[in-house]
């Protein structure tokens, strides 16, 4: 409801009264009844400047309640958003409180248990946005379920890395038929094997593509054992598995020591394929309130806060971005 404040001012009346009883008395008494004249329009005019001066700072005051009142009785807006990790959503949580204050839009992130799901929930309205994917697997997805999903920003860069049982540092301690642990999704099992190439272990075809198979590699000198499994089994596989490989995000959140690891990827290099995206609904790719949680996600307030309250967090977002060009580009590749 608008509040208008209204300011009342009352003008004091001057009666002047002569009073005399001669004509010398009233010759006396026309210079001050004329003085008060005066002063009295003098009073009548400070009198009426002074209720214009209030009137127009009443008008001001209605206007600044006014607009008060219009943001305070503003409808706030909620923005459900899917996440697979609590850190994500510990962020999104901060991003959440300083949007509240800006704009009144909170965000609600809802941790799913798998890969699948987010997109799922984001195609059939559950959910307004998800926040957790690469381009080749929001591809894989769109194609499989007939869907149009599209990416709008870059969020950040998920390192991939390996992490070894104790008394294996390098290649050379890497036992013949070692078992390593990876991701059992198309999109996240290539990544997996091309850091496992890069990390010394297996060469795969140079014709592969971003996101390469088992049946790619081409030379596995140890014959290592692939492990499929689900993105959140791979850290709590290891003592069974020699190797896994997995995001530094889990690794962090099942107890792993992101420094003791025996390869890391440099995300200074990291293809603009593998940066983790904010996805919405074709229809919504222009909305506003979206954007708007977008814009607030891409601040540096999101990159201190996640550098001060964890480690293993690097912005993937630049000026110039355009992921949804990006997964054309991509898509027209395929």
């Amino acid at each position: 409801m608008k509040r208008l404040k209204f300011v009342t001012l009352a003008a004091a009346s001057l009666t002047l009264v002569a009073c005399g009883n001669g004509d010398q008395e009233a010759d006396q008494a026309e210079p001050a009844e004329t003085e008060e004249a005066e002063t009295g329009s003098e009073a009548e005019d400070t009198s009426q400047d002074t209720g214009e001066e209030a009137e127009d700072s009443a008008e001001v005051d209605s206007e600044a309640d006014q607009e008060e009142g219009d943001q305070d009785s503003a409808e706030a807006q909620n923005v459900t958003v899917g996440v697979v990790t609590d850190r994500a959503a510990e962020i999104w949580g901060d991003v959440s409180d300083r949007l509240e204050e800006k704009e009144n839009i909170t965000i609600e992130p809802v941790v799913l248990s798998d890969f699948r799901q987010p997109n799922e929930a984001v195609s059939n309205g559950e959910l307004d946005a998800n926040a957790y994917q690469y381009i080749p697997f929001l591809y894989e997805y769109n194609t499989a379920e007939g869907e149009n999903l599209r990416p709008i920003g870059y969020l950040s860069v998920e390192p991939i890395g390996i992490w070894a049982v104790d008394g294996i540092e390098t290649v050379d301690d890497v036992p013949e038929g070692a078992q390593v642990s990876i991701y059992n999704d198309p999109t996240n099992l290539g990544n997996s094997l091309t850091h496992l190439e890069k990390a010394g272990l297996i060469t795969l075809d140079e014709d592969a593509g971003p996101t390469p198979t088992q049946d790619d590699i081409v030379d596995n000198p140890l014959n290592l054992e692939f492990v499929e499994l689900e993105a959140g089994q791979i850290p709590r596989s290891l003592g069974d598995s020699e190797l896994v490989v997995v995001g530094a995000t889990m690794a962090a959140e099942s107890g792993m020591d992101l420094d003791n690891n025996f390869y890391f990827e440099d995300t200074s290099n990291t293809s603009k394929w593998f940066r983790l995206n904010f996805v919405v609904p074709e229809d919504k790719v222009d909305d506003e309130v979206l954007n708007k949680v977008l814009d607030e996600y891409q601040s540096q307030e999101t990159l201190d806060y996640a550098n001060e309250t964890g480690e293993g967090f690097y912005a993937g977002w630049e000026n110039d971005d355009n992921p949804n060009e990006d997964y054309e580009e991509y898509a027209d590749q395929q």
